[in-house]
């Protein structure tokens, strides 16, 4: 009797199998099922080494609706049952054979085919009110970017500028995460108009539904690329004109730039610093020798303001060195405390003129939350 070695199997044999028995699982479900659990009892039939994290993040990336091997009702029931939130053509196509209803966050809660067949019911497990209003922030952002960036725009760029503008603590790969799901909502986020949705999709190079490419060609010469990512749109009237690529290649090279340009940035940055700390060095030494002397140049009517000096000049016996060596500090910290309040003012001034400062409020659909309006003004200013 021979004895073979285990060997795992392959990514897609796996994945397959995990399919299969979600799909024998919840045959008979009308309710959402806790996929967390789904995923256990599949790991203790098949003794898999996946964890129920790896095999639901799995579940929860399948394309079920381009699944040419799967009948309507199973692609609908699974999308239900799993809580997937559904595809925009997807959704589009179903209305033509179905009553259908989704929640905020395009998950199907109703379902009944027309002239009877498949019915749906329930709600689904909600979603962590802190993850919803940073997808929301992260949304936000984006159609900021629509007003001053006219190409398509790498993540690692847009994480880095969204990082720097908007007080965020997670790490750089959560974000990049968090930025592939709010790409595929952009379709959904109706309180943008359809121009700024479409700007939205160009700059992040997020994949355009046909139902709203069909939408935009109305008003418009629209071309997209094999993953149906647009490349160039140009308004009927003339008043729009974009055209990028989203190639790897021209990634890569923007990436690189970016880095060169912030690495530039940084190191003059440091050069100013140590130059501005060299002059204000420079600078006290020399207020400390003007404002010896400016105590001499002090008038009688001068001294009225100066309490010191007035006790002084009337004869007052309070310590005359000590009122003197209080007015050498007092003159001393005043000379340097003007230059460094105009340069200051000055430096403030320079900066404005190159700082980007369009207001919040442009950019905000008016139908938006209040409070995380509030929130992205603060940060954002």
């Amino acid at each position: 009797m021979s004895c073979r070695p285990d060997v795992r199997k392959g990514f897609m044999e796996e994945t397959n199998e995990l399919l299969a028995f979600v799909i024998e699982s919840t045959k008979n479900e009308k309710t959402p099922v806790k996929l967390r659990e789904l995923c256990r009892e599949f790991k203790v039939a098949t003794d898999n080494p996946n964890s129920e994290t790896s095999l639901m993040n799995r579940l929860q990336t399948l394309k079920i609706h381009e699944m040419n091997n799967l009948t309507i009702d199973t692609k609908v029931r699974l999308i239900f049952v799993m809580s997937i939130p559904i595809d925009p053509d997807f959704f589009t196509e179903l209305q033509h054979q179905a009553y259908v209803r989704i929640d905020n966050h395009q998950r199907i809660i109703e379902y009944e085919t027309i002239g009877g067949g498949l019915k749906l019911s329930g709600k689904h497990f909600p979603i962590y009110q802190k993850t919803d209003r940073k997808n929301k922030r992260m949304m936000m952002f984006l159609a900021r970017m629509t007003q001053t960036v006219d190409y398509p725009l790498p993540p690692t760029i847009f994480i880095d500028e969204f990082k720097t503008k908007v007080v965020n603590s997670e790490a750089k790969g959560t974000a990049l995460k968090r930025y592939s799901v709010v790409k595929n909502k952009i379709y959904w986020a109706t309180e943008y108009d359809k121009v700024t949705r479409m700007k939205m999709m160009f700059i992040s190079g997020g994949k355009v539904p046909e139902c709203f490419l069909r939408e935009i060609r109305e008003d418009a010469l629209v071309d997209v690329d094999e993953e149906n990512r647009i490349i160039l749109y140009q308004s009927i009237d003339g008043s729009l004109n974009l055209q990028g690529d989203h190639s790897l290649s021209t990634k890569m090279i923007m990436v690189a730039a970016h880095r060169k340009s912030s690495d530039t940035s940084r190191l003059e940055f440091n050069e100013e610093s140590v130059e501005i700390e060299e002059r204000n060095e420079k600078e006290e030494t020399i207020v400390d020798m003007s404002s010896m002397k400016s105590i001499e140049r002090l008038s009688r009517n001068d001294a009225e303001w100066w309490p010191s000096i007035r006790k002084r000049n009337n004869g007052d016996p309070d310590d005359v060195e000590t009122s003197a060596i209080r007015n050498d500090v007092m003159y001393e910290e005043d000379s340097i405390l003007s230059k460094r309040i105009k340069e200051e003012h000055e430096y403030t001034e320079f900066n404005n003129q190159y700082i980007d400062t369009i207001p919040a409020q442009e950019f905000i659909p008016p139908n938006s939350d209040s409070d995380l309006i509030g929130e992205i003004k603060n940060e954002y200013d």
